[in-house]
């Protein structure tokens, strides 16, 4: 027998063996303790099949029942075709895996390794998959689950649909291949849910409260980097669109996002920085606006109690750039708002906030060092030429305010920072003017304001201010009022006291002094107290009790000399518009104390 007929002999012997022990891999029986000793050998520990065998005919698919895979998975039901020259690049071990209910475990994620899912792509090609938990593990041991309907396609190529829920959204995704770079691959990625705090935790990142929202995403993934572009979304009732990309390459995930609404509803916005905002008909709104809403309604206090979670900074580093071109406010007439904020560990940079109106703007900075505890937030900014018809008070004043504030506060919650906000808030105007009725009425000229009411009110008339002054001393909460003045050519009208922003109490004077002579002043002070959420105005005071007890005398005397009280002569005199214009700029011009 010659060597080459014995090396034929050989080989269609070993071929035979082989065919035999395919075949007999077939069988259950011998197929479950072969599979489980192989995963002894080469696989996770404590990995076992409760059943495996090969299917009939197609001998290179793999069926198996009550599989585990260690600590990293367990599923139902699967069939895996393998390939045995999967050690040959470009070639997938599992040409395509089927399989239902089952859960798997993906373990944190290490900065230095590549991602999982370019991991998975050597092992994995085609994918028939239902009814799959993958439950994503931090450093903390918690769980972020999501739970995979189907996907079906190629894990290898990128070209996959997958329609799944999790961080209580509904997530949609359509893969494509890139042809110009096998390393990447991108495709169409629409979410929907009802916060997107919940669903960036999902993905191990970190976002503020939000409403309701719908996006649609066009994304591209290569190596560590992830492109996503907003094509069509929406917020609350608001629009957004822009680009974003997240850098996995680190640590701490970078991201870079710059995001257009060309409609802003303001109420969409208040809920992202904890505050409670209108749930009335019309509104979309979620669960935590539902929260927030319900919780300050039950309250007896104007500043939420919310407490800032500050731990969300550690899983995120960026800048984030938001551009408002049209906003849609209740209370004031605002036509953009532009927000600049820079995140690194838990600095928080405010580069710029900027609320437009169709006259003026509102700026402002601010600094949070959340690395400290409590917090500390450095505030500064102004108003710039603003008049009362953007802020919705044309009915009762005309004219452009300006004015400063500077302030820092301590607290990792709402009402403790106001409660320990220190510093300066001045506002002036050189052109101000006031409804004549409410002119009168403050300077406690009733006479006069009631002539105005009669002269009805297309004919009511604007009383022009020479100067308004308002400076505000913040300390510990605590807002002293001085000065704050209002010369008008009727009177002249200056206000003391303070607000405290720890109890939200209000004691304020309101001194008023005629400069005209009128029958039907009232001599005294108006008085404002109470709470910020349940304010008070009295008129009564010892001036006033003298008044009235003049006029029940002089009544019982003769009738027409009861009016005599009411007479005011009118001497006051007009304010130092100048030096008071002077001390409220410079008020503001100096920096809050440490």
């Amino acid at each position: 027998m010659t060597l080459f007929r014995r090396v034929i002999l050989g080989l269609a012997g070993f071929l035979a063996v082989l065919l035999l022990l395919v075949l007999a891999m077939t069988w259950s029986r011998i197929a479950t303790p072969v599979i489980n000793k192989g995963l002894d050998w080469w696989g996770p520990e404590n990995s076992r099949v409760e059943r495996a065998r090969l299917r009939f005919p197609q001998l290179f698919t793999l069926a198996v029942q009550d599989g585990n895979i260690g600590d990293y998975g367990k599923i139902s039901a699967a069939n895996l075709t393998y390939n045995p020259f999967g050690f040959i690049p470009g070639l997938a071990w599992l040409p395509k895996v089927e399989g239902g209910e089952g859960r798997f475990v993906v373990p944190p994620r290490d900065p230095e390794a590549e991602p999982f899912a370019l991991d998975i792509r050597e092992i994995i090609n085609k994918v028939e998959l239902s009814d799959v938990d993958i439950a994503f593990m931090d450093e903390q041991d918690q769980t972020r689950l999501l739970s995979i309907i189907s996907a079906i396609g190629s894990i290898h190529s990128g070209d996959i649909a997958v329609s799944a829920t999790g961080g209580g959204a509904t997530i949609d995704i359509a893969g494509a291949r890139d042809d110009t770079n096998a390393d990447m691959f991108g495709g169409t990625l629409r979410i929907r849910g009802d916060n997107v705090k919940d669903i960036a935790a999902l993905a191990g990142l970190a976002a503020p409260d939000t409403p309701p929202y719908d996006l649609s995403i066009n994304y591209n993934l290569a190596g560590k980097t992830a492109d996503l572009d907003i094509q069509n979304g929406t917020v609350g009732d608001s629009d957004i669109s822009g680009p974003m990309s997240i850098d996995f390459a680190g640590d701490v995930p970078i991201l870079d996002a710059n995001l257009v609404s060309e409609n802003l509803d303001l109420d969409d916005l208040g809920i992202v920085f904890g505050i409670p905002v209108g749930t009335g008909a019309g509104e979309t709104v979620g669960d935590e606006q539902r929260r927030a809403r319900q919780a300050f309604e039950q309250s007896d206090r104007m500043i939420p109690n919310v407490e800032i979670d500050f731990n969300r900074l550690d899983s995120l580093d960026g800048r984030i750039r938001y551009d408002a071109k049209a906003v849609k406010a209740a209370s004031v007439n605002m036509t953009g708002l532009i927000l600049d904020i820079n995140i690194d560990g838990r600095l928080v940079e405010a580069k710029q906030i900027q609320a437009t109106f169709p006259q003026g703007q509102i700026e402002a900075y601010v600094t949070l060092d959340a690395g400290q505890s409590p917090a500390k937030a450095d505030v500064k900014g102004n108003l710039d030429n603003i008049t009362m018809e953007a802020l919705a008070l044309s009915g009762f004043a005309q004219g452009n305010i300006e004015g400063d504030f500077e302030f820092t506060t301590f607290g990792n919650n709402f009402r403790d920072a106001a409660a320990s906000a220190t510093g300066d808030v001045a506002i002036w105007s050189t052109d101000f003017k006031l409804i004549s009725v409410g002119s009168e009425l403050i300077g406690l000229d009733l006479g006069e304001a009631f002539m105005l009411l009669l002269a009805g009110e297309e004919k009511t008339d604007f009383t022009p201010a020479r100067c308004v002054a308002l400076v505000t001393q913040l300390d510990e909460g605590n807002a002293v009022i001085e000065p704050g003045v209002l010369d008008t050519a009727d009177s002249l009208i200056v206000l003391d006291g303070s607000l405290n922003f720890g109890d939200e109490t209000i004691n304020v004077d309101v001194r008023a002094d005629a400069k005209d002579a009128s029958l039907g002043s009232l001599f005294g002070d108006i008085s404002l107290g109470g709470r910020f959420r349940d304010p008070s105005v009295s008129v009564i005071s010892e001036e006033t009790l003298l008044q009235a007890g003049l006029t029940a005398l002089l009544g019982a005397l003769t009738g027409p000399l009861a009016a005599l009280p009411f007479i005011d002569t009118g001497d006051a005199e007009d304010a130092p518009c100048t030096s008071l214009m002077a001390r409220a700029q410079a008020a503001a011009d100096t920096p809050p104390a440490q």
